[in-house]
């Protein structure tokens, strides 16, 4: 992004103050600022900053605003029994059932998928992705202080029931949603030789990576369902991983494929299977009373299509079996 241009001035209401702070790239004003607003829940004042923002800057600007003020609010500071404390989220995409979530929250903290001087809370039930995805930053900031004090997010509800009802149509992402304590900082933020501290960070992401993915190999199917279980992260992450879509390849491919499906359905919902094939994905596109309109396979691979993302991009436009 080029670089910001500040209004005239010092100032205005707070909104102008966090804007101007931002357009300045004043990083330690514009995060304490934010953390003002957003432990005394007020999300008017940063919704006020994002519109200041969208009438003389381009969306990419603007998003990267917001996703900065959700980078403040998924973390707290300086609490009872923690130095630091993150929220957190497990996000699932089911398969052909719905995955056993109290199982899963029972499992998860002791396999060694935090580091040892972290402890990981998990709030039971399963909430929308989307909903975590898309709750404002006052939202994230209550929701992780509902839980590290034991209480159920109420911000972030659990997924309505009759989202869950149906095994075969269930939504195409859930997610656990948790906290992660560190009673000291995390290792780092300690001060040391940069070179010797990225290395000790990669390993310590390594050694994490590994026993998240022991656990979730380990998991019997009557707990995961088959379905694909993705490693704890912050919302920000989600979010932006969410919102990436390739345009090229296998994705750009099965775009046009469910495009043109969507033009011969002539108005009927469309209706997406999925089911592994020996060379990738196969993905069947028919009309909702039956009418067959295309089916083809696309590859796997490191540079093709895996089935979380083909889910993202049917559910847009279809119903997915």
């Amino acid at each position: 992004m080029a670089r910001r241009t500040p209004p005239p001035g010092r100032g205005g209401t707070p909104a102008d103050r966090l804007t101007r702070a931002w357009l300045d790239e004043d990083d330690d004003a514009f995060d304490a600022l934010a953390e003002e607003f957003i432990a005394a829940g007020r999300d008017g004042v940063l919704d006020a900053a994002l519109r200041k923002l969208a009438e003389k800057y381009e969306d990419d600007a603007v998003a990267e605003c917001a996703a900065a003020l959700i980078e403040v609010a998924e973390v707290a500071r300086g609490g009872p029994g923690f130095d630091e404390a993150q929220l957190v989220m497990l996000p699932v995409f089911p398969e052909a059932g719905l995955p056993d979530a109290a199982a899963i929250a029972a499992g998860l903290p002791a396999a060694g998928v935090v580091l040892p001087e972290a402890r990981l809370l998990l709030a039971p039930g399963w909430r929308l992705a989307e909903t975590i995805a898309d709750a404002s930053p006052v939202v994230l900031r209550q929701a992780l202080l509902d839980i590290l004090a034991g209480r159920d997010p109420a911000g972030l509800p659990p997924a309505p029931a009759e989202a869950l009802a149906d095994p075969a149509d269930l939504p195409p992402a859930l997610a656990l949603v948790g906290a992660i304590l560190y009673a000291a900082p995390p290792p780092a933020e300690e001060a040391g030789d940069p070179d010797a501290q990225e290395a000790e960070e990669a390993a310590r992401a390594e050694a994490l990576a590994a026993a998240f993915d022991r656990w979730a190999d380990a998991l019997p199917e009557a707990v995961s369902a088959g379905a694909m279980i993705q490693p704890l992260c912050l919302p920000s992450q989600f979010a932006e991983q969410m919102g990436e879509v390739p345009e090229d390849g296998a994705a750009a491919e099965l775009i046009d494929f469910v495009t043109m499906a969507v033009e011969e359905a002539r108005g009927e919902t469309v209706v997406a299977r999925l089911a592994p094939a020996p060379d990738g994905l196969a993905v069947s596109l028919r009309t909702r009373g039956g009418r067959m309109l295309d089916e083809r396979v696309f590859p796997g691979g490191p540079d093709g299509l895996d089935d979380a993302l083909a889910r993202r991009i049917l559910a847009e436009v279809a119903e997915i079996e």
